[in-house]
């Protein structure tokens, strides 16, 4: 399941920003705690509606510039990014979910992706859409 309770999702906001924090240079690393603390409250406030559906539109376009690119530079310099993987996996999982739902996941590469969830090795082929195959080993298929 997707869902999270309060704590999870935010251990996760947080979790996520120390991992992509390392590869930001140092003047910006000091603020990285005081932006996650903002999506943290972003995300626990109900007045802002956002669908899952809504964060999760535009991946192809998203993920390769907010999560691969720190994940790639993590890998490389030997630190572990376990929350970069689990956010590229929930994204892939709710590209699946929808396909298999019969919906288009909304998105400029929509029917790469589709033609993707329903190949035969559907992670590998989502993270194909994304230029992201040399990652394939850190997810399970």
């Amino acid at each position: 399941t997707l869902e999270l309770d309060r704590r999870q999702r935010q251990m996760c906001i947080r979790d996520s920003m120390k991992e992509a924090a390392m590869t930001l240079p140092a003047n910006l690393r000091s603020i990285a705690d005081a932006y996650a603390n903002s999506l943290v409250s972003r995300f626990d406030n109900n007045n802002v509606n956002h669908k899952l559906r809504q964060i999760a539109m535009d991946g192809t376009e998203k993920v390769p510039y907010r999560l691969l690119d720190s994940l790639r530079e993590n890998l490389a310099a030997g630190r572990a990014s376990p929350q970069l993987i689990a956010a590229i996996n929930a994204w892939i999982t709710f590209v699946r979910a929808e396909v298999k739902a019969g919906r288009a996941p909304e998105d400029p590469r929509a029917d790469a992706l589709c033609d993707a969830a329903r190949s035969e090795t559907p992670t590998a082929s989502i993270l194909s859409v994304i230029d992201a195959s040399d990652l394939t080993s850190h997810f399970l298929e």
